[in-house]
């Protein structure tokens, strides 16, 4: 169950960062990576991971939520992986949309996570520690 508990969490902290304006999306990666994948991959590796656990309690409604921020991410094209894309597009905008509302249907809090805990990468400020995983 813990196990569960923790999934869900890393899930939650991915939506919360699939949730924020684009200006506070990009700063959550840091400037070598391709932000745009990252972020989009963050929630894809997290909920695909939770997604198939049976004991995490979701509703039928929190589940469908989680499941439209999925097919949403799904949707999005190559040329939708740009910063400029994140920005502007209207896919992306949809796809915020879909997270904020997953994050109403959880009950979960928009906040985005400690800098420095999660995402995997720490804050560009953050002093030199291991990433820590699974902890709010």
């Amino acid at each position: 169950m813990v196990e569960d508990r923790d999934a869900l969490q890393q899930s939650r902290w991915a939506v919360q960062a699939s949730a924020a304006d684009a200006e506070e999306q990009l700063p959550l990666f840091p400037d070598f990576v391709d932000k745009p994948f990252e972020l989009v991959d963050d929630f894809d590796n997290r909920w695909r991971g939770a997604g198939c656990r049976t004991e995490l309690g979701l509703t039928a409604e929190q589940s469908a939520a989680l499941d439209q921020v999925q097919r949403l991410i799904d949707s999005l094209s190559a040329e939708g992986h740009s910063e400029q894309s994140v920005r502007c597009d209207h896919a992306w905008t949809a796809l915020r949309d879909a997270a904020k509302e997953a994050l109403r249907v959880q009950g979960w809090p928009p906040e985005l996570p400690q800098m420095g805990v999660v995402p995997m990468f720490p804050a560009a400020d953050a002093p030199q520690q291991p990433t820590v995983f699974g902890r709010g």
